[in-house]
């Protein structure tokens, strides 16, 4: 039953979804990867509100039936098994659907895979117009047979952009690198590596943030944010290069970056008591990730 409740509620969302974009045509901006999603998510908001309204997932509404909750700004009830609840809940996304009359210009979204499928479906629900790939790692593997099938649903993503639109991939995940689109879908490369579009040619990392120099074609530009560990490159770089796409200018980048808040339970320095830091890196964590953190660890005095 509880199943069943749950299927007739999305697709009932997802359709008023489907009305709500075709009516307001906002431009879908859709992140994947196994790391780094909601922090890429929020520099993407960040730098994209300097010119326009923006409206992004909140944490976890990253599933089929989280994306469209998030598309009418609405929440899961207190009451999830609550029939009345959620057709409260739909009543609210159709009527938004049919007569809201102001919209966000940009729309945010993560997508998550547990199982092969997710990937897909939420493409075709919301129709990206940009998209970023960030990481394929060894986490959320248990319905997957392997690395290469967690690889195969990221891909889905990249494929699944509109004609015209935009990929933006990471060249130093191999994974990433060779990930295909569709014909007429431009692809823009960031990273370390030789041949990216926004390249990175000087990193400093220490408890102060993360200050990097990068290449853009002929311009060199040095950025600093309150991010820590060298693996925020990724999730700065993504955010950088999708808004450089949209045509914001790197000083207004750079000014928007030094208002950068820390994000809760993903390497956010904190003060503790007697003088000590806190480093919580406290969120959902994979392998990889637990590594890096010990690694910026590890660099520290004390």
């Amino acid at each position: 039953m509880i199943k069943f409740l749950r299927k007739i509620v999305e697709l009932k969302l997802n359709f008023a979804a489907k009305i709500l974009l075709w009516r307001k045509k906002p431009e879908v901006i859709a992140i994947t990867g196994s790391a780094g999603k909601t922090t890429t998510k929020e520099i993407v908001r960040h730098l994209l509100s300097s010119d326009f309204e923006v409206l992004a997932s909140g944490e976890g509404y990253n599933t089929e039936l989280g994306a469209p909750l998030m598309l009418f700004s609405l929440s899961v009830p207190s009451s999830t098994f609550s029939v009345i609840s959620w057709a409260k809940i739909i009543l609210k996304a159709y009527k938004t659907a049919f007569f809201a009359r102001e919209y966000p210009e940009k729309v945010v979204v993560e997508m998550g895979a547990d199982t092969p499928g997710d990937i897909e479906r939420l493409t075709k629900l919301v129709r990206p117009e940009k998209a970023i790939v960030l990481t394929v790692l060894p986490v959320h593997t248990e319905n997957f047979v392997d690395l290469a099938g967690v690889s195969e649903e990221k891909g889905k993503l990249a494929k699944g952009v509109k004609k015209g639109g935009t990929v933006f991939l990471n060249i130093d995940d191999e994974n990433v690198r060779k990930m295909k689109t569709e014909p007429g879908v431009r692809k823009v490369y960031f990273g370390k590596g030789e041949g990216a579009d926004i390249q990175v040619k000087g990193i400093e990392v220490d408890l102060t943030g993360l200050k990097l120099t990068i290449k853009e074609g002929s311009e060199k530009v040095t950025l600093s944010a309150r991010l820590y560990g060298e693996h925020m490159i990724y999730p700065l770089l993504a955010g950088v290069a999708l808004a450089r796409s949209e045509h914001i200018s790197f000083k207004k980048i750079k000014e928007s970056l030094r208002t950068l808040a820390p994000f809760k339970g993903r390497m956010n320095v904190l003060e503790g008591k007697n003088n000590s830091i806190i480093i919580d890196d406290s969120y959902n964590a994979n392998p990889v990730s637990v590594i890096r953190a010990l690694e910026f660890l590890s660099t520290q005095k004390g």
